[in-house]
């Protein structure tokens, strides 16, 4: 039905426009009589009343409107038809009735001795006195404006009288919302979290090796703290999360649809802060990174949505966008703000940071009692990720099927019960995904280190960053 409803929605309006056109003596009789002219909901009066036509001014545009709408369903109805998609006998037989019905209701009202052939008390003169009535004085875009009314200046306009009984806020000039506290609390909700702090530790250890401000620090931290927080309201929304560090999550305290409009809120308010960098470089770097991270969350979402495994290098491509964007935004930013030369092994030890930082992740997600503490016992199951562990399994598991039955065929959509969860973890061990993350991490952090040591050849040493890499060690 999705596929005709303007069809079917374009007839109904035409059926009820050529009512209008019909019925409006006789309405306008009956309102007239019972003292209700006030309330009489009719296209002509509409026009007549609030725009100034006369009556045949009215009828008129009433015509145009309606052949004009018959017009477009006729050429709605050629385009379905001769469209490649499939349509359903019966759905045809709908179709020509429904064109069929249009018409016939055009032709009984046209017709009918409920609207014509009467005798009438009102005349002519009576429905006249409709014109201009409300005093609005609205125009009508795409006619005319009407030959005969005028408005008269002397006389008090209804506009007039509301300002002057104190409802002149109706009239008041652009106000801003005094709602930013309402806007920034989900943030600042998620932002009080216990957490890690990555990010900022992050900014902190790569300044010592470059000529960075204090005021540009500043201004790219809170940048990335809003960016970083942000994502992760929005991620537990799409991924349905109960939990966010041991708390509920910020869609379950103020709403998703609160929570959302935070979210967005925060690409403003992030775009505002990065105009007090120096550099006005720094905002293609900025684009460039926000494009990346939405790229990256794409993929997320529709292996999770289309329940279709990634390839391993398709899953670090995703973690590179998605949560090595972070980190590369910020040193970016840096680097552009401190006029240095871009570091090709520093932007290395980025990508590499944060697929540690992801797997990491992935793994302790299923493995660790903290994260359990927090997060709820294998959430990224409950959600349905993919995560590295997971790829893995069903890529080498012989009972892949049955994790995939697990995952994405539960019964009324509901979470996976403690049994099934401990199921999976066991079959993912079986197959070796658990010892493979591991590894794969410690590999990953292994070439942090070595790439770190080259980075400190060239710029000099940085304990600062080695503390933050052997804090994150697993």
């Amino acid at each position: 039905m999705a596929s005709v409803s303007s069809i079917v929605k374009l007839g109904s309006l035409i059926a009820g426009l050529v009512n209008d056109f019909e019925s409006f003596p006789k309405e306008f009789e009956e309102h007239f009589t019972a003292d209700s002219l006030e309330v009489i909901h009719n296209a002509m009066a509409v026009l007549m009343a609030n725009y100034g036509y006369t009556e045949e001014e009215a009828k008129n545009i009433l015509k145009e409107e309606i052949l004009s709408l018959e017009r477009k369903m006729l050429d709605e109805y050629d385009a379905w038809k001769s469209s490649p998609s499939f349509k359903s006998d019966d759905m045809r037989r709908y179709m020509a009735l429904c064109i069929l019905g249009a018409g016939g209701a055009c032709h009984v009202q046209a017709n009918s001795p409920r609207y014509h052939g009467i005798q009438l008390s009102t005349t002519a003169e009576d429905r006249a006195k409709l014109v201009g009535r409300n005093e609005t004085n609205y125009k009508l875009h795409g006619y005319p404006s009407p030959a005969l009314y005028k408005h008269n200046a002397e006389t008090p306009s209804r506009r007039t009288e509301i300002v002057g009984e104190g409802e002149g806020d109706i009239l008041a000039p652009f106000e801003r919302a005094p709602a930013e506290q309402i806007c920034m609390a989900p943030y600042e909700y998620t932002r009080s979290m216990p957490g890690k702090k990555t990010i900022g530790n992050f900014i902190e250890s790569i300044r010592s090796w470059l000529d960075l401000p204090d005021h540009s620090a500043s201004v790219i931290e809170r940048v990335a703290s809003m960016l970083f927080h942000s994502s992760l309201m929005i991620d537990d929304i799409e991924d349905e999360s109960m939990l966010r560090r041991g708390k509920p999550a910020a869609h379950l305290v103020f709403g998703k649809s609160q929570t959302v409009n935070s979210a967005t809120y925060l690409y403003a308010r992030a775009t505002r802060e990065l105009n007090q960098l120096q550099k006005p470089e720094c905002s293609k770097a900025f684009l460039d990174e926000l494009e990346t991270l939405a790229l990256g969350q794409a993929l997320d979402l529709y292996w999770k949505f289309q329940e279709k495994c990634p390839t391993t290098r398709e899953y670090f491509t995703m973690i590179d966008n998605k949560t090595g964007g972070f980190f590369r935004m910020a040193l970016r930013l840096m680097e552009i703000e401190s006029n240095v030369e871009p570091c090709p092994d520093l932007m290395y030890l980025v990508t590499l940071l944060g697929r540690y930082y992801q797997i990491r992740d992935d793994y302790m997600n299923l493995t660790s009692d903290e994260y359990t503490g927090t997060k709820g016992y294998c959430e990224d199951l409950s959600e349905g990720k993919f995560s590295f562990p997971l790829v893995h399994a069903l890529q080498h598991s012989p009972v892949a099927d049955q994790i995939r039955g697990l995952l994405f065929h539960r019964e009324n959509g509901g979470d996976l019960s403690l049994e099934m969860k401990e199921y999976i973890v066991s079959v993912m061990r079986d197959a070796g995904s658990l010892s493979h993350a591991r590894d794969t991490a410690m590999l990953l952090f292994d070439a942090l280190m070595e790439t770190s040591e080259r980075v400190e050849a060239k710029l000099g040493p940085n304990k600062r960053l080695k503390a933050l890499l052997l804090w994150l060690k697993m």
